[in-house]
């Protein structure tokens, strides 16, 4: 009986940690974008008025707004700023999306001109994208 309330609270103990340090890291990935650093943003990228399928990429600064580029470099970058793009909402990824963490992420979704993107990041992500492509919609 002791063993599992011992255990127990090492596996809370445990879980606070790591929240902890995802929090600090996303600050610090945050805290870099606004700076203009070279910071990647791990993110999944789709159209769902084609193929519907993710597209496995990261994030960088830009000029204005950011970079996606796809993973191995198999796609053309796409750039994302608050000129080419709105914010058309987002929610939390579900088990439809077929993503590898759907717990940890949200899907953004976006209107670029007429079709539609949607962007899968992790949740403690979701800050740094709004301030960077702003919150305004259509």
């Amino acid at each position: 009986m002791l063993d599992a309330v011992i255990e127990g609270l090492l596996g809370l103990l445990d879980g606070a940690i790591s929240d902890r340090r995802t929090r600090r890291r996303a600050e610090k990935r945050q805290a870099g974008f606004a700076e203009g650093a070279d910071v990647k943003m791990r993110c999944s990228l789709r159209r769902p008025d084609d193929s519907g399928t993710w597209t496995h990429g990261t994030l960088r600064p830009a000029a204005d707004g950011v970079v996606w580029q796809a993973r191995l470099n198999r796609d053309e970058p796409i750039a994302l700023s608050p000129r080419t793009v709105s914010w058309a909402g987002s929610r939390p990824a579900g088990r439809g999306d077929r993503l590898a963490v759907p717990t940890a992420m949200e899907v953004v979704t976006l209107d670029d001109g007429g079709s539609r993107l949607e962007l899968a990041v992790l949740t403690s992500d979701l800050t740094a994208l709004r301030e960077i492509l702003g919150t305004r919609r259509k």
